[in-house]
């Protein structure tokens, strides 16, 4: 069974919390390799499941060279975009009439 684009955000938002912890404690700072795999791993279902829009604007992490920062970072915005669009954002309507 294909993990569900709500499976993968989660295991995102999983790495992005491993890695906050990591920067506030300083534990787990070889962790590095393990979550840009599991990153990696995300984007590549992702894209073999057809999603266009995350191979195009999303690229793997080295392995060997990001820092978790980087990591989460990736996590995250990655985590954001399996979200979808929020809340629509209420517009000024200028022909509305003062209240008073």
């Amino acid at each position: 069974m294909n993990p569900s684009r709500e499976d993968i955000r989660n295991l995102l938002l999983g790495i992005h919390k491993v890695v906050v912890d990591a920067s506030m404690t300083g534990s787990m700072e070889d962790s590095g390799p393990y979550l840009a795999d599991m990153f990696n791993k995300c984007l590549s279902v992702l894209t073999e499941q057809g999603d266009a829009v995350a191979s195009n604007l999303f690229v793997t992490i080295d392995r060997n060279k990001a820092e978790l920062d980087e990591i989460g970072a990736a996590a995250t915005l990655l985590a954001s975009y399996l979200k979808g669009p929020g809340p629509e954002v209420a517009v000024f309507d200028k022909t509305r009439e003062k209240d008073n």
